[in-house]
């Protein structure tokens, strides 16, 4: 009779302290919803420059989410995708991480990128807002990979000093280039071209080895990028790549021909060896150069840097009087194998918010791509005495995207390879063109 006594009391215990709230996490779970953890997510970018706004945009996430921890790592763009690819390969990749257009393909047939289309459509985002080259960028079969959330376009930086030098008060309007005689863009170019004689390539005894003072810097980056050369090829109604294959069709062909001649032929431009060891910025930066087309990204650093007034200007037009510029724009990725997608679209959703893109206008760290925030980013470059309107105009004139293959990452060294070769007159147009369709095309298959 105890045994029994003792037995009912302790099954009346067991009862009493479930009833106060002992229970497991299923049982939670099963009442209301999974219990809330700590997520920390890993967020890769390439850019130091940029990194300060990023700590502002998620120091404002975790106040609206304290949950989910977000580290960021900047990992600069010399290493940034052979360390990505590596990390994507041992399944280690981080969860959130820069993207760029031209590699999209590549890593979505790679199962990398996490679809976001569907939530893009359950939060009724309208991508309809945004550019639509740059939205369909970030497209592939049918699936969006990524939300562009800022941009960039290309301008002409250029010395002011060296123009007045040159008998110019104001950079000239109108001018245009062709494949003919070079236009008036070239004419302004040899004035501004000199050899340490002080001629010009339009002179007699003008010396083409013995340059001091170019008048035109094309090449950016110290690379002959495809996407730098796609606004031009876009002016003489001309495409680098078709279907993802290279083409050398008779107008690109033509406008290639014509960047080979600034170099080579009209000698107002520095071939690719001499930028490669200099820098085209350092070219600019030391006065060897008048002019420079360079991107928005390019401000700052001049700013910081010129001791000589400088501006910017449009593009010039090309044939027909037909002007497009080459933009290009960012999105973040999410890792298709992050434990933490919910979280990850959260946070990439921030990024693209009225909060996250004002953060990226008011502090000048790139053109957003919300709308309503550009006038930001136009206020704070006006305070420091730097006018970025002509990339707006530029931006809602004739654009163009860059490039796009599938295994961007392959066939784009084949192009860096060749156009090295041709740039640097080591190697004719033809024959160089000849090998990158024999060598690039299969890659980019």
């Amino acid at each position: 009779m105890i045994k029994l006594r003792l037995f009912c009391l302790l099954v009346l215990l067991v009862a009493l302290l479930g009833g106060c709230g002992v229970a497991s996490n299923d049982d939670r779970e099963a009442k209301g919803g999974p219990v809330e953890q700590d997520v920390n997510l890993r967020y890769m970018i390439w850019d130091r420059n940029q990194e300060p706004a990023y700590k502002q945009i998620i120091s404002k996430f975790n106040e609206a989410n304290p949950r989910i921890k977000v580290d960021i790592q900047v990992v600069p763009w010399g290493s940034y995708w052979e360390k990505l690819m590596t990390e994507i390969a041992g399944g280690t990749a981080p969860d959130v991480f820069w993207g760029y257009i031209p590699r999209v393909p590549s890593l979505a047939d790679k199962k990398a990128l996490l679809p976001i289309t569907a939530y893009i459509k359950l939060d009724g985002l309208d991508l309809g807002r945004l550019n639509a080259s740059l939205v369909k960028g970030f497209q592939y079969k049918g699936e969006q990979y990524g939300i562009p959330k800022d941009w960039d376009a290309l301008g002409v930086f250029y010395n002011k000093e060296m123009l007045k030098e040159a008998g110019y008060n104001h950079y000239p309007q109108g001018l245009s280039w062709n494949t003919r005689d070079g236009g008036t863009f070239v004419e302004f170019l040899q004035k501004l071209t000199i050899d340490a004689n002080g001629k010009h390539p339009n002179e007699n005894g003008f010396d083409p080895k013995n340059i001091v003072q170019f008048g035109f810097n094309y090449t950016d980056r110290g690379e002959w990028d495809p996407g730098d050369l796609a606004g031009f090829a876009a002016s003489n109604d001309a495409d680098i790549l078709v279907d993802g294959q290279f083409q050398p069709q008779d107008r690109l062909l033509d406008t290639m021909q014509f960047l080979h001649d600034l170099i080579f032929k009209y000698h107002v431009s520095p071939a690719f060896t001499d930028v490669k060891m200099q820098g085209s910025d350092q070219m600019f930066l030391a006065k060897q150069t008048a002019l420079w087309i360079t991107g928005s990204w390019q401000m700052i650093p001049v700013k910081n840097k010129a001791e000589f007034e400088w501006g910017i200007e449009p593009f010039p037009t090309g044939p027909n009087n037909k002007r497009a510029v080459r933009i290009n724009g960012l999105a973040d990725h999410i890792y298709a194998q992050t434990k933490h997608k919910e979280e990850a679209w959260k946070f990439v959703s921030f990024i693209n918010s009225q909060v996250g893109q004002d953060i990226l206008g008011k502090t000048g760290t790139v053109f957003p791509m919300n709308q309503a925030s550009i006038s930001r980013f136009i206020a704070y470059y006006k305070d420091l005495g730097v006018d970025p309107s002509v990339f707006i105009d530029e931006f809602n004139g004739d654009t163009v995207i860059m490039p796009i293959t599938k295994n961007y990452t392959e066939w784009v060294q084949v192009w860096f390879k060749i156009m090295a070769l041709i740039y640097s007159g080591e190697m004719d147009l033809k024959t160089g063109l000849g090998n990158l369709v024999k060598e690039g095309n299969p890659i980019a298959k």
